[in-house]
């Protein structure tokens, strides 16, 4: 009769006797029924799943992992999630595996993914220092389809979409302002510097550091494919203030193949400048400002200028060139939300 209705074990013949003859229709049968006891039992290397639901009687479940799956029991730290509990960051911060739905990251390590968790898990996440977030478009979704730069306090909400995949579905600095550095390029002895134009951003703002190879001036221009810069005569208008120890003040307004936003630099100098730009009704830039050293008069010019592109289509796309030789140095694209 193997277990009964309580999981008691009865035998399924009387104790044997000493003495006595034991037949094997009666082996068989205390055998057959142990067996039937054995294949109702649970192996504890989880070979046989159970097939009811199974009553704990007041007890509990000890030692348990944490949920990773939607049909996982999920501890109690899953579920009541309140406390912050810290997770170092790096390449792989599993975020999923943390006993709180409340994470602070620490560290300054560039985070690639965070993760495999069941999908509908949600982590609220606090920043102690800061490091990147690394778009991307199936694992990492992240606000405006850019990397973010963190700064300490700032917060977000990463919803796991299954298989190792996430979506920050909101981010708030704790500055309050919404600007971000989108992208830093360091570049050596280069003819043409592209950044691509990010959605979910209102307003730009560029700032350089650069060195030239040759006497030039730096221009502008805009793609409204990401790939074609067009450069014709009337594609652009702009105007400018160029001010040389030399030369005085110099006013001026034009179409050129390019938004003229540097004055004219002597080869080996450095120049420094900065530049404001929207991308919401075609290329507009205004604020630009550039300084570089002379070196054959030893005195630094000074430019002002703005412009736009002569098209409606909205750029994808901006390209900073010198008008001849090369540039060294560092561009930075911030955006603002």
């Amino acid at each position: 009769m193997a277990r009964n209705g309580s999981g008691t074990y009865n035998r399924a013949v009387s104790p044997y006797t000493a003495g006595t003859t034991i037949t094997a229709a009666t082996v068989n049968q205390e055998m057959d029924d142990i067996a039937t006891a054995l294949t109702g039992s649970m192996a504890r290397d989880g070979q046989s799943p159970p097939t009811a639901n199974i009553p704990m009687g007041g007890f509990r479940i000890t030692g348990l992992a944490n949920a990773v799956a939607a049909t996982d029991a999920a501890t109690l730290g899953q579920v009541d999630g309140r406390a912050e509990v810290d997770v170092a960051s790096a390449g792989t911060t599993d975020i999923g595996a943390a006993a709180s739905n409340n994470v602070r990251i620490t560290g300054t390590t560039t985070i690639t993914s965070f993760g495999t968790a069941a999908s509908g898990v949600t982590r609220q996440l606090r920043f102690a220092a800061a490091l990147t977030l690394t778009y991307n478009a199936t694992s990492l979704i992240l606000p405006g389809a850019a990397n973010i730069i963190t700064a300490a306090g700032d917060t977000a909400t990463a919803i796991s979409l299954g298989s190792g995949n996430w979506v920050v579905s909101q981010y708030t600095r704790q500055s309050g302002l919404g600007v971000e550095i989108i992208q830093r390029q360091t570049v050596t002895s280069v003819s043409a510097i592209d950044f691509t134009i990010p959605s979910g951003f209102t307003d730009f703002d560029v700032s350089w550091a650069l060195i030239f190879s040759a006497d030039a001036q730096i221009v502008l221009r805009s793609s409204v494919d990401g790939t074609t810069f067009p450069s014709g005569a009337s594609d652009y208008q702009h105007a400018y203030i160029f001010n040389s120890g030399a030369s005085g003040t110099n006013i001026g307004s034009s179409t050129n193949n390019g938004i003229l936003i540097c004055p004219l630099a002597d080869a080996t100098t450095t120049g420094t400048g900065s530049f404001k730009f929207t991308s919401a009704s075609g290329f507009r830039v205004q604020g630009a400002t550039s300084m570089v050293l002379n070196a054959a008069g030893a005195q630094w010019e000074q430019g002002i200028a703005a412009g736009v592109r002569n098209s409606a289509a909205l750029p994808l796309a901006f390209r900073m060139l010198p008008t001849s030789g090369t540039v060294t140095g560092t561009v930075t694209l911030r955006g603002m939300r």
